[in-house]
C-alpha cells in the first residue's frame, strides 16, 4: 500500500476535526478515519481488490468512502460497488479539501 500524502498526515497531527460539515456540492459531511486505523480499514474493505487505484481515508457518514486516487485527488466512491468508474471528484488535492472543511 502506498504512503499517505504528507499534508494529510500533518492535518491529522494538528487538528482534532475529523468529522463535520463540508461546503462542497458533491459532499455534505465527512468522517476521517483515525491514522492508526486507515491501513486496517483499507484491508477490511478490500480496497486494493475492488479499486486498486484508491486509498480510503474515511467516509461521508453513509454509504460512500472518501479516498485518494492515484494522483492524490480526493474522491468519493460507494462502499458497495467500489469501482473507479463510480468515483466522483470531491477536491483536486488535500489542501483544496482542507479549504472546504474549514469554512
Amino acid at each position: 500500500m502506498r504512503a499517505l500524502p504528507d499534508e494529510f498526515v500533518a492535518y491529522h497531527s494538528r487538528s482534532s476535526r475529523l468529522e463535520g460539515p463540508v461546503s462542497s456540492g458533491v459532499l455534505r459531511w465527512f468522517q476521517l478515519w483515525p491514522l492508526p486505523e486507515i491501513y486496517l480499514n483499507n484491508e477490511r474493505y478490500h480496497v486494493a481488490d475492488f479499486a486498486p487505484d484508491l486509498f480510503g481515508i474515511g467516509s461521508d457518514g453513509g454509504g460512500e468512502m472518501l479516498a485518494f486516487d492515484a494522483q492524490n485527488q480526493l474522491v468519493m466512491v460507494p462502499f458497495v460497488g467500489m469501482e473507479m468508474k463510480y468515483a466522483r471528484l470531491v477536491a483536486p488535492s488535500w489542501k483544496a479539501f482542507e479549504h472546504v472543511i474549514s469554512i
